[in-house]
């Protein structure tokens, strides 16, 4: 039996009888039939779903900033490939299904098939989905995700395999940027330097994310890449 889900925002989404492991969710994504609006997420045998729109203010603009600097950034040393909203990360020994904010892996990464781009089908040269560990995994927290970011999909990227897990609130007074890399048995916070600045192993760059405000009263975003020992 299918089922029906309705959102706050009244809109509305049918998931298929038979989405019970993670090859059927993603059969489902590449039917034809999965949504075109909201996040859909299978978690390890849950699926998280999100159909509310995303702020502008605290969410659009800044995922645009983040995408438009770390592209610019990794375009200009060659370092790997950046992969924008919309990308499918599929890993099996996490056995999740989700779409990341940003995704970032090295050419070593994608040389050594660490992360393997794949087709919807052999030869079609349609590429949805990145099978795998990537180095770098970005969240930008909304109202309605803060507990599957903040907890769910930080334990499930650390079970994936991901290096580093960049998570970040700006729906507060101030940005709240963790940068999280891994630790043991869990992501550690990497603690900022005096000037809010944090270091990102896999960039070896430090990393310091400002926010002013624009003409119209609007935030505007920076993200400033930083010598590692500065």
């Amino acid at each position: 039996m299918s089922m029906t889900i309705t959102s706050q925002d009244e809109k509305t989404v049918v998931i298929p009888a038979g989405i019970d492991s993670l090859n059927a969710f993603r059969h489902w994504v590449f039917s034809g039939g999965f949504p075109e609006r909201g996040r859909i997420s299978y978690l390890d045998g849950v699926m998280e779903i999100d159909m509310s729109p995303e702020e502008i203010d605290s969410h659009v603009t800044l995922k645009g900033a983040l995408t438009n600097s770390m592209w610019q950034f990794v375009e200009e040393f060659d370092l790997g490939r950046v992969f924008a909203d919309g990308a499918l990360l599929v890993n099996r020994d996490a056995n999740i299904a989700n779409e990341p904010d940003l995704m970032f892996c090295t050419w070593q990464t994608l040389i050594s098939q660490r992360v393997e781009i794949k087709e919807t089908k052999p030869g079609n040269r349609r590429y949805m989905e990145l099978n795998g560990s990537p180095d770098v995994v970005v969240e930008v927290v909304s109202r309605a995700s803060i507990r599957k970011d903040k907890k769910i999909l930080r334990q499930k990227y650390f079970s994936a395999g991901v290096r580093e897990y960049w998570l970040i609130d700006a729906s507060g007074a101030e940005i709240d940027f963790q940068l999280l890399t891994r630790g043991v048995r869990q992501f550690r916070n990497v603690r900022p330097g005096k000037d809010d600045s944090r270091l990102s192993t896999v960039f070896n760059r430090r990393i310091r994310m400002v926010r002013e405000p624009d003409r119209i009263g609007m935030w505007r975003y920076r993200i400033e890449w930083l010598q590692a020992g500065g």
